[in-house]
């Protein structure tokens, strides 16, 4: 189980644990359930923990204006198991994409202080 809150600023974010070749950090990432991929994080994060290039992405955002994205290899820890997985670099908050939560349940109290809780399904 994972667990969370939801900001002042009405976001629904966790703590999460990448890991990468030169390190490790802790960031607090926001759930975006309209954004598909894994993960994303700030570019001071990709470098600082020396994640290995993979590919450049190319993406629709919100209003239809297109990007193209550096991807990255990471490992997170995610409800206690390390995970390999793609994450894109990307200025602003770490998201986590509905990718990650794959598999499990979101439930978000949406109250300033609310509860934010990811709990895996079992099949």
């Amino acid at each position: 189980m994972i667990t969370g809150e939801v900001t002042s600023d009405r976001e629904a974010v966790v703590s999460i644990r990448v890991v990468g070749p030169s390190g490790e950090a802790t960031v607090m990432a926001v759930i975006d359930t309209g954004f598909t991929e894994f993960l994303s994080v700030p570019p001071e994060i990709v470098d600082r923990l020396g994640l290995p290039f993979v590919t450049v992405m190319p993406m629709k955002l919100a209003g239809e204006s297109e990007a193209g994205f550096d991807v990255h290899v990471v490992s997170v820890d995610w409800d206690g198991e390390l995970r390999v997985i793609p994450v894109l670099k990307a200025e602003g908050a770490p998201l986590i994409g509905m990718a990650l939560l794959r598999g499990f349940r979101l439930t978000v109290d949406g109250i300033d202080g609310g509860n934010v809780l990811i709990v895996h399904l079992e099949a």
